[in-house]
């Protein structure tokens, strides 16, 4: 659990992805005081690449989790994420997260691990 602050913004640690291209990211957000935005955008790249990695894209804009006021307060946010749907080629071998935090005031949320799968259903 972490309480995220209006004007951070970092980058986690790296995780390992594996073979796995599909994913389903999730947090729960528990409580917030006054109007903050929490961006969650997901960046990946191969062990031998330098740099903060390639953002993973849907179509043609950049996936992302959002936590804000709108949410509700003891209910998943989750964001689904299909390689076969994305404009650059899905996962390399490293995945991390890029958190900033826009608006007034701080949200506390559980950010819980990804689900990694190799397919959908066929």
């Amino acid at each position: 659990m972490r309480r995220f602050a209006a004007g951070e913004e970092f980058y986690t640690d790296w995780m390992e992805v594996g073979d796995n291209q599909n994913a389903v990211f999730r947090a729960l957000p528990i409580d917030w005081d006054s109007s903050p935005t929490v961006s969650i955008k997901f960046y990946t790249k191969n062990y031998d690449e330098t740099g903060q990695g390639t953002v993973l894209q849907t179509a043609s804009t950049d996936a992302e989790l959002v936590l804000s006021t709108t949410s509700t307060k003891g209910t998943v946010v989750q964001e689904f994420f299909f390689s076969s749907n994305t404009t650059n080629e899905g996962f390399k071998e490293l995945l991390r997260y890029k958190i900033s935090v826009t608006g007034t005031g701080w949200l506390l949320a559980e950010l819980m691990e990804p689900i990694f799968f190799e397919k959908s259903a066929p």
